[in-house]
């Protein structure tokens, strides 16, 4: 009996139907995660990493993954790396004298071959 009246109470309440609370929560997952890097910038250290993201924003850590994935189609290494890049982008049109090596290391990479490889990627 129950398996016949669990879709009809679908039906009912609508789920599935514009009620879509899974794409509001990556959204808002989302959104916790882009405010987080464009305000306090923690692409910067090198150590960065999901779990202690996630664990911040108050989101799942695997959960944080999937969103960063399926919304942004890519992965968190990709994500931090973008971020990392750009900033390296806009110190050097702001401080066109820094050393390259420098550089890297502000932007949050840990070694030449680490940024190489998230140029290549990108």
């Amino acid at each position: 009996n129950k398996i016949q009246r669990y879709p009809i109470a679908v039906k009912q309440v609508g789920w599935g139907q514009g009620f879509d609370t899974d794409s509001d929560a990556e959204q808002t997952a989302l959104n916790k995660l882009l405010h987080l890097f464009r305000t306090e910038e923690p692409f910067l250290n090198k150590e960065v990493n999901i779990s202690e993201l996630s664990n911040q924003l108050g989101v799942n850590r695997n959960y944080m993954v999937s969103v960063i994935n399926v919304r942004m189609n890519m992965t968190f290494n990709t994500f931090v790396d973008r971020y990392r890049v750009n900033y390296m982008k806009k110190y050097k049109a702001e401080n066109p004298n820094v050393n390259p090596k420098e550089l890297m290391k502000i932007a949050g990479f840990s070694s030449v071959k680490t940024f190489k490889n998230a140029f290549k990627r990108l």
